[in-house]
């Protein structure tokens, strides 16, 4: 399981707003009362004060700003901001850190793995520099030097949430899912309200054929967070794949309403209205094809008692659908119960 998922020239723009720009100061004369006197001479400026000298945030201004926006999720922002970090101080591992985070946050984990590099380099006793390593190392698909890093990341910071969730990962990857429960259960018991923690057990429980195990967790993810779209998505395909049809298609238009333009989940929820109409028709009207006014009047009726909308496109569908063997057999299932 793989889940635990830019800016040369901001740089040089911000190096180039923190110079103090230089003056050009005009020739000045001394003016006496004997004009074959005047000579020109250069007028040189006092020091200018300390706070005039000063332009734009501070370093850690600018790493709070930072970590804010990778907290935040903005993905390009936090990359610019995080390579202007490590353009002004090419030593200090936070920025690094900072940047190896961005990295992952961008899906990128090959360059979130020299960023990590980096802040292990620069900065050997931070213990979030090891973490950032360790997560990378992981997404690469290196287990075994994650596993180092994250446990070095715990002797530095034996309360590292992040460690220990990422520890919870590599142990699931290697399909140890008793070492990964264990792990995130450890996490919830000091903080129940960690909904990526727990949606991260509902998908070790899946891999782990605890099928209720991983309904319950995801139920209660989306009860703390209903715009939780992945947590949506594996429920409705849960749904799917124990025939309940109409609940499948309810948790993929939410889905879709969160999170649009997923083609699994379209799919999804076009595939779950099918399965419920056709059944009605083929209880009702027999096998497929049918004519233009059962159709009409079947998902008509349909529409009322479900709520279920979608008639307007059932001929696309039965087109899209009709034709696909797993899907039809799932709607000759769902049509012998209403025979019965």
């Amino acid at each position: 399981m793989k889940s635990m998922r830019r800016g040369c020239e901001n740089g040089a723009a911000a190096s180039a707003a923190g110079m103090r720009l230089l003056a050009f100061w005009a020739l000045g004369f001394v003016v006496g009362c004997d004009k074959a006197q005047e000579t020109p001479q250069t007028m040189v400026p006092p020091p200018a004060p300390e706070a005039e000298r000063r332009t734009g945030p501070s370093y850690e201004d600018k790493l709070v700003g930072a970590e804010r926006l990778i907290a935040k999720g903005e993905v390009g922002a936090a990359l610019s901001a995080a390579r202007e970090l490590v353009e002004d101080r090419r030593t200090d591992g936070r920025g690094w850190i900072a940047l190896a985070t961005a990295h992952q946050l961008a899906e990128d984990p090959k360059e979130a793995l020299l960023a990590g590099k980096a802040a292990v380099e620069f900065a050997p006793g931070d213990g979030a520099a090891w973490v950032a390593l360790g997560a990378a190392q992981r997404a690469v698909g290196e287990l075994t030097d994650a596993t180092v890093s994250l446990n070095k990341a715990l002797t530095l910071m034996p309360s590292s949430r992040a460690a220990r969730f990422n520890l919870a990962g590599v142990a699931a990857d290697r399909g140890d899912f008793a070492a990964a429960k264990t792990e995130l259960e450890t996490l919830l018991a000091a903080d129940e309200a960690d909904v990526e923690t727990r949606f991260l057990l509902a998908r070790v429980l899946v891999d782990a054929k605890d099928g209720a195990g991983a309904k319950r967790e995801l139920e209660r993810v989306v009860g703390m967070f209903p715009g939780h779209v992945r947590a949506q998505r594996m429920l409705a395909a849960m749904a799917w794949e124990a025939d309940d049809y109409k609940r499948a298609f309810e948790r993929a238009k939410i889905a879709t309403r969160i999170q649009a333009g997923d083609v699994a989940t379209n799919n999804l929820l076009e595939a779950s209205f099918y399965v419920v109409a056709a059944a009605r028709l083929t209880c009702e009207a027999g096998a497929r094809p049918w004519s233009a006014d059962r159709v009409v009047a079947v998902l008509q009726a349909l529409e009322k008692e479900e709520d279920l909308e979608g008639s307007a496109t059932f001929v696309e569908l039965d087109e899209k659908f009709g034709e696909n063997a797993a899907v039809q057999a799932r709607v000759q299932k769902l049509a012998e119960r209403c025979k019965k």
